[in-house]
């Protein structure tokens, strides 16, 4: 599971190895300021929709890459069913990031006070 950090006013997501071969994913860090809102998903994997452009998708199992929904750029590491994070972000190059993570509201709360 990526490693999520909100650390020196950025919010830090570093994928595995695994994530970031299956996905064509990097480590991603944008600032905190670029925050509009963060969702606590129950089942992640169910909150993220679109087409992916790059990446990895099982259906029902697993979604890491690079989605597009609506026109928008989504960065997504779900590597298995779970909770996670919906981060909507403003003025930056992803308009959502979509992380795995069993302590959501903790990362909400840490995003909201940044």
């Amino acid at each position: 599971m990526a490693a999520v950090a909100v650390t020196a006013g950025h919010l830090v997501v570093t994928p595995t190895p695994t994530e970031r071969f299956f996905g064509f994913l990097g480590v991603l860090s944008v600032p905190v300021g670029s925050v509009a809102s963060v969702a606590v998903e129950r089942d992640l994997i169910a909150a993220v929709s679109g087409v992916r452009l790059v990446g990895a998708h099982w259906p029902g199992r697993c979604k890491l890459g690079r989605w597009r929904h609506r026109g928008e750029r989504w960065y997504v590491v779900a590597p298995r069913r779970g909770p996670g994070v919906v981060v909507t972000l403003t003025g930056s190059r992803w308009a959502r990031v979509c992380v795995s993570t069993p302590d959501g509201e903790t990362l909400a709360h840490q995003l909201d006070a940044g």
